[in-house]
């Protein structure tokens, strides 16, 4: 069989076994958990439905009443992959949201054997590294956090296009490298920030550390390849960077204190997961977990759930890392070294508050401090595993016979059985031999078959074929079956399903018929949801409701300070007030127009201020199992209205409504101070009769224009992407 036939064969299995590993999504009717929908499908929803209806989706007045979208990282909005999963309809469905974000894993594959091809892998060993880099870590149990899969599948791709422009050069490979880049990087998440350091590194390494695979000529011709992509990242990443940096220098988090940053560090008990799915109990039962995540382990910062913790990357790279790489000294070789160095420092960071050196590279290392959850490294650590994989593979099947050092055999027995010991210990000490022994036991077991048929096929010429195959298939359904249909990635779509069709809830589809009634201006009240579960903080998002709060860990410095909602809404007791909304009884809530409170618990016990009120209850809601209680609030203000130094005499109505431009009539007997009660942010621009004026701050946080005494016609427009807005953003 060809070269080229073979490839397609390989790739088709790849495929293969992607349709097996998403089976329970694809046909099972499962959907990804937590983040992926109580964050990322709201913002997918909103998209959805803003094209649909021909609205702006720069701007949303549905989460945290009002936000600026075209600077948020997670809104979607740059990120191309997602956009089929937006285009299709107003109303997305969960399954076809999933199909479209799992379709990354199998592109990762693709892009893993492409790259593993171009540095001369055999077949075999280009499909351990593509299965490894599709599956194994972080990336296929942490599938809630969308946008980091995303920024793997962009990773591969460039770290392919890379290695095809270190080896033949060519300004249009550099441009496509720069274009895979930025696309890595425009989702601004921790992911593809460490990603960039790892590519730079890379390179560093292949371009000015190789000793005549490469003339002088062809590197120089490298550098400049790569520069002519870097300058490319640059121009297409300089719009969401500079409004992603203007965010957050006016967010509640310009950056997080090194404590803060360090609480979801990867604790060094989880190392344990690497070799091993299962040593610390199923991945698929609740309740038989025993390791760290809980106060027991990590004491007062330890907050991550399991998902965060676990590091499998199969039998097959655990095997030849002791077997060859440490027994053999593969791991030391040219061409493999990086790699091993790079797993080496990657570690170290995800292990964050446990070593010295996270502390070190937040202080020194420029952009550090932008991040929380040093854990996140372990997506990094699987690029680097997945190599090694395929390269150790390789190097066991084309050695040739010779004696091992022994000083080399001493340093693999040694690290096996410091793995072997330490998983004893710890398993004795917590009085868990009984659920750890079957995981040690098939260790042992899977790493000698393991061992076995590569030596058996390096030796036997004949049968290597078959061997191989054999190989790829145990390597295949080890990790789908340990990555697959978890509780960490795989949940009944039943918890969501409000997210889905709003309507079919009780409590928002009371919340739709209530504000179908307008305020005197012609605009919807807005609501406040609290105490209902994490699956619906971001309803708004998804149901159209002008919503007070979300969840969101980036908010409006402002919005935060003075109405101080808090990054979650799920719980009734979590509810925090500010120095301008000091509680539901105050001028600020009335000013935000917030008529509809759907709380997890009588809002006396919410705000335990509020004495006498004026709130009146509607009605209470039975939902899953647990009371709502709706309030309305009789003294709501309209969207829009007029100030002055005395009693203004006048009228406000608003014509349009829009997400990023608002038009309003306005007629005032004197001069006056329109004030729309929407969010000021810069990109906000106005027209008084047709003409520029400025936009003003009031109370804060609201947006407002001087009128002269007359009939008005006002504009407000969301204009972020004007040159004057970009300069102004980038402080030029």
């Amino acid at each position: 069989m060809g070269k080229s036939a073979l490839n397609v064969l390989c790739l088709l299995t790849l495929a293969g076994v992607f349709v097996a590993f998403a089976s329970p999504w694809f046909f099972g009717g499962m959907v990804v958990p937590f983040d992926a929908k109580n964050h990322f499908y709201p913002m997918i929803r909103f998209l959805a439905a803003s094209l649909a209806a021909g609205e702006s989706p720069l701007w949303s007045p549905y989460h945290y009443a009002g936000f600026p979208m075209a600077a948020d990282p997670q809104s979607i909005l740059f990120t191309p992959s997602l956009w089929p999963a937006a285009l299709f309809g107003p109303e997305p469905s969960m399954a076809f949201v999933d199909r479209i974000h799992l379709l990354h894993l199998l592109i990762v594959g693709f892009a893993a054997f492409a790259f593993a091809r171009t540095r001369g892998f055999s077949h075999a060993a280009a499909m351990v590294t593509a299965l490894t880099a599709m599956f194994g870590g972080a990336i296929a149990i942490r599938l809630e956090h969308v946008l980091m899969t995303v920024s793997m599948m962009w990773f591969w791709i460039a770290l392919w296009r890379l290695e095809c422009l270190i080896r033949d050069g060519a300004i249009w490979r550099g441009l496509l490298f720069g274009l895979a880049l930025s696309l890595m990087l425009v989702d601004r998440n921790h992911v593809a920030f460490l990603g960039a350091f790892v590519l730079l590194t890379y390179f560093g390494s292949r371009v000015f550390s190789l000793s005549g695979e490469h003339t002088p000529r062809s590197r120089i011709g490298a550098v400049v390849s790569a520069g002519f992509g870097g300058l490319l990242a640059i121009v297409l990443l300089a719009v969401p960077l500079i409004l992603l940096l203007e965010l957050a220098s006016l967010s509640n988090r310009p950056a997080f204190e090194l404590k803060e940053a360090s609480f979801q560090s990867l604790h060094p008990a989880a190392l344990l997961t690497f070799p091993m799915a299962e040593y610390f109990g199923s991945l698929r039962q609740a309740g038989l977990y025993w390791g760290p995540g809980g106060m027991q382990w990590g004491g007062e910062f330890l907050r991550m759930h399991r998902g965060m913790l676990h590091i499998y990357f199969g039998i097959l790279p655990a095997a030849l890392i002791i077997w060859t790489g440490l027994g053999r000294g593969a791991l030391f070789a040219p061409g493999i070294r990086y790699f091993t160095a790079l797993t080496f420092v990657l570690t170290l960071y995800a292990l964050g508050r446990y070593t010295p050196v996270y502390g070190f590279l937040y202080t020194w290392v420029p952009g550090v401090d932008l991040f929380r959850r040093p854990a996140d490294a372990v997506f990094l650590i699987g690029v680097s595993v997945s190599f090694l994989s395929g390269a150790l593979l390789d190097q066991a099947l084309r050695r040739e016979d010779r004696a091992v050092k022994i000083s080399n055999a001493l340093i693999a027995m040694g690290t096996a059985a410091v793995v072997l010991f330490s998983a004893l210990l710890l398993a004795s000490g917590r009085d868990r031999l009984d659920t750890a022994l079957p995981s040690l036991a098939l260790l042992i077991i899977s790493a000698v078959a393991v061992i076995v048929i590569i030596e058996v096929a390096r030796k036997t010429p004949s049968f290597r074929g078959l061997l191989l195959v054999a190989l790829i298939s145990l390597v295949a359904s080890d990790l789908a079956l340990n990555t697959s249909g978890l509780r960490n990635n795989t949940r009944p779509p039943d918890n969501y399903l409000a997210l889905e069709n709003p309507a079919s809830d009780p409590v928002f589809a009371r919340l739709q018929e209530l504000t179908r009634t307008l305020d005197p201006t012609g605009v919807p009240y807005r609501v406040e949801t609290l105490g209902l579960g994490p699956t619906v903080q971001n309803i708004g998002q998804a149901a159209g409701f002008h919503a007070v709060l979300g969840y969101n860990p980036i908010r409006l410095g402002e919005f935060e300070i003075l109405i101080a909602p808090g990054m979650q809404n799920n719980a009734a007791n979590k509810r925090t007030f500010g120095a301008a909304m000091t509680g539901y009884e105050s001028t600020m809530t009335n000013n935000l127009g917030l008529r509809y409170l759907a709380l997890g618990a009588p809002i006396e016990d919410v705000d335990p201020n509020l004495g006498n009120h004026r709130f009146r209850l509607i009605e209470t809601i039975e939902r899953k199992g647990k009371t709502v209680y709706l309030y309305e609030n009789p003294d709501a203000a309209p969207r829009a209205v007029l100030l002055g130094s005395g009693e203004v005499g006048g009228d406000v109505r608003v014509t349009r409504y829009g997400q990023g431009e608002i038009r309003l009539q306005a007629k005032t007997d004197a001069p006056a101070l329109l004030v729309v009660h929407d969010f000021y942010y810069p990109g906000w621009v106005a027209t008084l009769n047709g003409a520029p004026v400025p936009v003003e701050k009031d109370q804060g946080i609201f947006r407002a224009i001087q009128l002269p005494a007359g009939e008005h016609v006002v504009v407000m427009s969301f204009r972020p992407f004007t040159m004057s807005r970009l300069k102004q953003a980038a402080g030029l």
